[in-house]
């Protein structure tokens, strides 16, 4: 039998979401630096590929930031608060004050040592997972991988209960902000929404402001008053920035790593040991990551596996694909905590790589050995239902996975 010709790359198709690496794995095999015109990029599945474009110094991360501005310009419509937290986006953030802007959101960050939010960590764990005991079946997203990032930010950046359970609850539909296409209306829903996230911030910089605290705000604050002063519009988007993806990612990765242990039961008992957690989170982060892929633009002439690029070329460098590479990774599909090869690229490389990474294993390390240890034993409660993944282009999210004893 013949096999069929490799169709041109679909940014939307819908097997990225639900089935997304026997595609990747024919990308890689027939086509690894394919020119994809439905997305105008080239999109990249080999991991020695994406590690160099990531890494390469004169490669610019795209920002939809010009695309809201340019609607914006045609239709003679603002949405300043989205503007706004565009601007404070990393990952996103092409601008010479990238580097400045970064090290004030690590100190913020890591306003204490990293170590000194374990038991935190593992209290707010303990506090989510102890009612589950009792109950035959929940929803792990609503019950546990999703409050328990949220509640860890919150307390590192010093937002009471009442303050996060409001922003988390108008936050459902954040990451299609970083969906291929933006329409009008989505763009006046973000808007909306971030207003109402800023106000609720704005309230708690002017209390920080009279009662200083021991905390994330209080550091961004005292770190906005340097030479080049930032306004409030500035610290607002950046506090819901470290929120939100502090937040998502880790979410993210938590929920997929328990839904793998449910089609991969070796994964279980491994990852139940708190001795094996460092290798068993770099291999789960390596088996399904949270974040899909990055977007890069060329800035002068450049040559990437013996091909010339020119400047301004875009570059869709997929991470799921490179982290599952038999080149890099030999019996990728397996999972095999502290095999040998490069490290995974969940939260990137260089000079964008994700600021949370660090913040987000150790909570995979407190957090999966207490899931495991104290519910080992469960099954899908709808084994005939589909997973529910989130509608999605940059993040793989689930939605809801409801289980039940097994």
């Amino acid at each position: 039998m013949t096999a069929t010709p490799l169709a041109p790359f679909d940014p939307h198709d819908p097997r990225l979401r639900d089935q997304p690496y026997a595609l990747f794995d024919r990308y890689r095999a027939e086509d690894p630096v394919h020119w994809s015109e439905t997305a105008g990029s080239i999109v990249l599945t080999r991991h020695r590929d994406i590690s160099t474009v990531l890494r390469m110094p004169g490669l610019e991360p795209a920002s939809v930031l010009a695309f809201s501005e340019a609607v914006g310009r045609r239709l003679g419509r603002t949405w300043p608060a989205l503007q706004a937290f565009i601007d404070a986006i990393l990952f996103l953030d092409a601008t010479a004050g990238h580097r400045q802007a970064r090290r004030m959101l690590a100190a913020t960050l890591n306003h204490r040592p990293l170590a000194e939010f374990s038991p935190m960590i593992a209290g707010l764990t303990d506090e989510l997972l102890t009612p589950l005991l009792d109950e035959p079946a929940f929803d792990l997203v609503a019950r546990f991988t999703d409050p328990l990032p949220y509640q860890v930010m919150c307390r590192i950046l010093g937002l009471p209960r009442d303050v996060g359970d409001r922003i988390f609850a108008i936050s459902r539909n954040v990451l299609r902000l970083f969906n291929f296409v933006l329409g009008v209306r989505e763009m006046d829903a973000f808007d909306a929404w971030l207003t109402e996230a800023f106000g609720l911030i704005q309230g708690l910089i002017e209390e920080r402001r009279r009662q200083p605290q021991s905390d994330g705000i209080t550091r961004l604050l005292d770190l906005a008053k340097g030479e080049d002063a930032h306004d409030d519009i500035w610290i607002q988007s950046r506090v819901l920035f470290l929120l939100l993806v502090g937040a998502e990612t880790t979410s993210a990765f938590l929920s997929s790593a328990i839904r793998l242990s449910l089609d991969m039961p070796e994964i279980r008992p491994a990852a139940a040991e708190p001795q094996q957690a460092a290798r068993v989170v770099e291999e789960l982060l390596r088996l399904d990551s949270p974040v899909m892929l990055a977007v890069r633009r060329t800035t002068a002439d450049i040559e990437l596996a013996g091909r010339p690029v020119a400047a301004g070329t875009a570059f869709i460098p997929y991470i799921t694909a490179g982290n599952r590479d038999p080149e890099a990774y030999p019996e990728p599909d397996r999972f095999l905590p502290g095999r040998p090869g490069p490290g995974n690229l969940a939260f990137g490389e260089g000079a964008h790589a994700c600021l949370g990474g660090a913040l987000a294993r150790l909570e995979g390390r407190i957090a999966l050995p207490a899931f495991f240890s104290r519910l080992p034993e469960l099954r899908r409660a709808e084994p005939e239902v589909a997973d529910n993944w989130l509608h999605l282009d940059t993040f793989r999210r689930l939605g809801r996975l409801p289980l039940a004893r097994a």
